[in-house]
């Protein structure tokens, strides 16, 4: 499974996903039931996953702590950042704050951002 599919089962895996394309089939945006983003992913050169997602700005600067995060364009000053992933590690640590966003947007249980259940991904 790659990447993209791994964030697409995970994004799916919250009930009443939609994927959306406002900007391009390139660019997938996942949003809530209501229809408020909480992902947005793209492949960068080379094959490297790009997840865009919202955090508290606490929450962000703490993970932007990492070499592979980074302020997300436009929307970084309002704790949105943007995930690199590589390798296991950086696709766990993405997963973790996919699933926080997801919980910040959809109105969820607060948590520590970085928690992670089962994951979606499969390795082969």
């Amino acid at each position: 499974m790659s990447d993209l599919e791994a964030l697409r089962a995970l994004a799916f895996s919250f009930e009443g996903t939609r994927e959306e394309y406002p900007w391009g089939q390139e660019t997938p945006v996942f949003k809530t039931p209501k229809g408020k983003i909480f992902a947005m992913a793209g492949m960068e050169e080379g094959g490297r996953l790009r997840v865009t997602l919202k955090l508290t700005p606490d929450e962000s600067a703490e993970a932007r702590l990492l070499p592979f995060i980074e302020p997300a364009a436009y929307v970084g000053r309002h704790g949105w950042v943007t995930v690199r992933v590589s390798n296991e590690f950086e696709w766990e640590t993405a997963e973790g704050l996919v699933r926080r966003s997801h919980e910040l947007v959809a109105g969820g249980p607060k948590g520590r951002a970085g928690e992670s259940g089962k994951g979606a991904r499969q390795r082969a």
